[in-house]
C-alpha cells in the first residue's frame, strides 16, 4: 500500500532495532501497532521518557501505564482506520501532541523509574521470605 500510494519516502518499515535511542529523537509520534498483547512494550517507556506522543493499540501493558487522552491515545487493535485518525489528530494538533508527550514523561519518571522498580522487587522478595 505504501508503494501504491507513493509514500516510500514518508513511511519507513525498519523492523527490529537495537538503537532506539538514536531513532526516537527524530519522531514526533510513536505508533505501537501490536495485535497481540505485550505486557510492557519497552519502547512506550522509552518514548515517554523523551516526551514523545504515543498512539497504541488497546491490547497489552501500554494501556495500563498511560491514561487515554491524557498521556497517550489508543485505538482498537487491528483497526487501522482508527489508528490513521489518531495520527492525523496529533499531526494537526501540535499542542495536544506535546501535552501528551509531557504528561507521559511525567508518568514514567514518577511511576516507572529504576528506583521504584528496584523497590518493588525488594518488597516482593521480602514478602516471599516472610511467607506472605
Amino acid at each position: 500500500m505504501v508503494r501504491q500510494l507513493n509514500l516510500e519516502k514518508e513511511v519507513i518499515f525498519s523492523g527490529f532495532r537495537q538503537d532506539i535511542a538514536n531513532i526516537l529523537p527524530g519522531l514526533d509520534i510513536l505508533a505501537i501497532c501490536s495485535k497481540d498483547p505485550d505486557p510492557c512494550p519497552l519502547v512506550s517507556l522509552e518514548a515517554a521518557a523523551m516526551a514523545k506522543a504515543i498512539i497504541s493499540s488497546d491490547c497489552g501493558g501500554t494501556r495500563e501505564i498511560f491514561a487515554e487522552g491524557k498521556q497517550a491515545l489508543f485505538y482498537r487493535a487491528g483497526n487501522y482506520r482508527q489508528l490513521a485518525e489518531k495520527i492525523i489528530t496529533l499531526e494537526e494538533n501540535r499542542p495536544l501532541r506535546e501535552s501528551l508527550g509531557r504528561a507521559a514523561q511525567i508518568q514514567v519518571s514518577e511511576q516507572h523509574n529504576l528506583d521504584i522498580f528496584l523497590s518493588r522487587i525488594k518488597n516482593a522478595v521480602q514478602r516471599t521470605l516472610d511467607g506472605k
